[in-house]
C-alpha cells in the first residue's frame, strides 16, 4: 500500500506535450495513472491508513518536477519531484 498525489490537469497536459520517443517493448501507462508516491506502507491495515489520512492536516505544497527523468527496474520511467517530503513525512496528530 502506499499514498500518492496526481498531478494536476495543468501538468498534465504539459507533461503529455513532451516529445516522446516510442520504442518497441515500451509501454506507457494512461496519464490516469499518474502519481507522485509520498510513502509506502507495504502491507497495512487499510481502514488504520483511510482513518490516520481523515485526521491529517496537511500544509499546503509546491511540487518541482525533475530535471531529469531515470529509469526504476525494467518497466518504470520515473520523474524526480521535489517539495513534497513534509507531506511524506507528516503524521497524524497524537491524541
Amino acid at each position: 500500500m502506499f499514498v500518492a498525489v496526481r498531478p494536476p490537469d495543468d501538468v498534465v497536459s504539459e507533461l503529455m506535450s513532451l516529445r516522446r520517443k516510442d520504442q518497441r517493448g515500451v509501454r506507457f501507462v494512461a496519464p490516469e495513472s499518474w502519481h507522485v508516491t509520498l510513502r509506502f506502507f507495504g502491507e497495512a491495515d487499510i481502514d488504520e491508513v483511510e482513518a490516520a489520512l481523515d485526521e491529517a492536516v496537511l500544509a499546503p505544497a509546491t511540487a518541482v518536477i525533475g530535471p531529469a527523468v531515470d529509469v526504476l527496474g525494467e518497466r518504470a520511467l520515473v520523474v524526480p519531484v521535489s517539495g513534497l517530503e513534509a507531506i511524506a513525512r507528516a503524521k497524524p496528530d497524537a491524541e
